[in-house]
């Protein structure tokens, strides 16, 4: 008996058929641009049923848990807003599981990292703590006493629109100086694009951080930006809420983005001195948390 886990991310969609949390049996990924923006929910339900049906191969699936880089009501499983997948309001449990007919539970990919992170990774021995995910876009979850605080709109995700510079520049979301601008895969590119002086139009966060770390200046200087502005943030939250540490995962963290030393160095000053230690870590299943975590709703929802 297994489970399918759907990770629909600003990039990717990743799926993964579990057995149990620490018994993976096969994994996939696709590009979400393959599928089209906005992504059509029948191209999405094709996929899985296709995905299904390979993972059918290794056992009987029971259950589906879907993590989404959205804005996700978790009582119903329907996705409120995903500036991502250009979706709003759509009713995404029901869709899937009249068309699946399978058990559908869905939540908002940094909550399901999270609960990954609690309860087997690197905050299983902590009450309260942060966890950030750094990839297309910077998304959170808050946790307190062990457990993720939603917030009232079901929004208290959207760690990457905090203002890390007024007047700063345009984000999707309508705002500006947004933190996502500056230190998510998005903002690192276009960081490096500047540094270079409009440089190569093909290039990726990852080129950045490659180019950082065999210490090439221009990179640096992007680089040292992004982890300020992450920095400032950060800083933000622990003087709010006096966390016990902050988790940090996602798909560029794979690349040791952001760099814990210096990250911790650029926070120091900028939080109260009593909020002491100042505690960072990266996940224990970087950018497999949410996969995890969806698996684990999965598993719920056939208990």
């Amino acid at each position: 008996m297994a489970v399918l886990s759907v990770d629909i991310g600003g990039t990717h969609i990743r799926t993964a058929t579990f057995e149990a949390p620490d018994r993976l049996l096969s994994r996939a990924q696709v590009k979400c641009s393959e599928m089209g923006i906005p992504l059509p929910v029948p191209t999405l339900v094709n996929y899985l049923k296709d995905q299904l049906e390979q993972a059918a191969r290794d056992d009987e699936v029971k259950a589906i848990g879907i993590s989404i880089a959205a804005v996700v009501d978790h009582s119903t499983g329907a996705v409120k807003v995903s500036e991502n997948l250009g979706w709003k309001n759509v009713p995404l449990k029901e869709i899937l599981e009249k068309e699946i007919d399978l058990p559908v539970a869905v939540d908002t990919d940094a909550f399901c990292g999270a609960e990954a992170e609690v309860r087997l990774g690197s905050a299983r021995d902590r009450n309260h703590a942060l966890y950030v995910t750094v990839g297309t876009g910077i998304g959170h979850a808050l946790v307190i006493n062990r457990q993720v605080w939603r917030g009232e709109h079901a929004a208290a995700n959207v760690f990457g629109h905090i203002k890390a510079l007024p007047d700063g520049e345009p984000c999707y979301c309508g705002g500006r100086g947004c933190v996502c601008q500056y230190a998510a895969g998005r903002g690192i590119a276009r960081l490096g694009q500047i540094a270079l002086s409009g440089g190569s139009p093909a290039l990726h966060a990852e080129d950045v951080i490659a180019a950082h770390q065999r210490s090439e200046s221009w990179a640096t200087r992007a680089i040292t930006e992004a982890h300020e502005r992450l920095a400032f943030a950060l800083s933000a939250f622990y003087n709010l809420l006096d966390v016990e540490c902050v988790i940090l995962a996602g798909g560029i963290t794979v690349a040791n983005y952001p760099n814990l030393e210096l990250l911790h160095r650029l926070i120091e000053p900028l939080v109260y001195p009593q909020i002491r230690p100042i505690v960072l870590r990266y996940a224990t299943y970087r950018q497999d948390a949410a996969l995890l975590g969806a698996a684990l709703l999965a598993m719920e929802e056939i208990r």
